[in-house]
């Protein structure tokens, strides 16, 4: 489908709609993040921050610090989820002609919230693996190439002797690989986020799934 069509279509069912779909938006937004948000500012205020013997700033947590930090991740991977459904459910009604209002912000929590959060999860543990293995490949190429050069101070003596180009030789093949392995991991990591960016809207579309 064209672009300027789909663009067309979308500010077609829109109008009359924008205060609606902004207000859905920024409220989902707020509900999303004030969770981890208050739980954050609790765990900052319970820390303490000390200065080092060479005047460095160092930030002590404190036991009820980090448990907040863990209830603001677990809010972050439980709780936004079903709002972004629940945006989903609200863009596929407003495109289909059906009514729907801000208070529908909730429907992430009445619609079968477990498989929700089940679907998110999925896609990202997919997106991680997919970047994570040829990152991870790469990474090892990066250390036998640090291996090969044994410390700093026999490569800065190297190139002192007029041998920059041995050293190069030495790392060069190491180093390739793990610029293509991480390549790699790029191009198959956004290539996976954009296929799986219409995950939540499919499941809106399959509540049974």
């Amino acid at each position: 489908m064209n672009r300027l069509l789909i663009k067309k279509q979308a500010k077609a069912s829109l109008k009359g709609n924008w205060g609606k779909a902004i207000g859905f938006c920024f409220v989902a937004s707020i509900l999303a993040t004030i969770v981890p948000m208050i739980c954050y500012i609790i765990a900052m205020a319970t820390s303490k921050t000390q200065q080092t013997d060479a005047g460095l700033p160092v930030t002590e947590m404190s036991v009820v610090g980090i448990i907040f930090v863990i209830i603001a991740i677990l809010a972050l991977i439980f709780i936004t989820p079903l709002f972004t459904y629940a945006t989903a459910k609200a863009f596929l009604m407003n495109n289909r002609g059906e009514d729907f209002s801000v208070g529908d912000v909730f429907n992430g929590f009445k619609e079968k919230p477990g498989k929700t959060i089940g679907v998110a999860f999925l896609r990202y543990i997919i997106i991680w693996v997919v970047y994570f293995i040829p990152s991870f490949v790469g990474g090892i190429f990066v250390g036998a190439a640090a291996m090969r050069l044994a410390t700093i101070y026999d490569v800065l003596q190297t190139m002192a002797h007029g041998k920059t180009i041995l050293v190069i030789q030495t790392i060069a093949p190491h180093a390739a690989l793990a610029a293509l392995f991480f390549t790699i991991a790029i191009t198959l990591g956004t290539i996976a986020t954009f296929m799986l960016a219409l995950a939540m809207y499919v499941r809106v579309d399959n509540p049974d799934m």
